[in-house]
């Protein structure tokens, strides 16, 4: 069987995970109900060009810190 496209490959950005768990830990200390209303997610994003990597980011109530945390 031909392959139509490269394989992909998953590369970690190196910082985010730490970066969005110590936000998470920061707004949690500053305002403790902050635990009940932000979520850290993590998974796999596309980049422009389709390639993926792992990636964190922290989200509440509609908003996102997926950069620069």
């Amino acid at each position: 069987m031909k392959r139509t496209r490269p394989p992909r490959q998953i590369r970690p950005t190196h910082t985010c995970f730490d970066d969005a768990l110590e936000l998470v830990a920061r707004l949690c200390k500053e305002t403790p109900a902050k635990a009940e209303t932000v979520t850290l997610v993590h998974g796999i994003a596309h980049g422009d060009q389709g390639e993926a990597y792992a990636h964190a980011r922290v989200e509440e109530a509609g908003e996102c810190w997926d950069a620069g945390i």
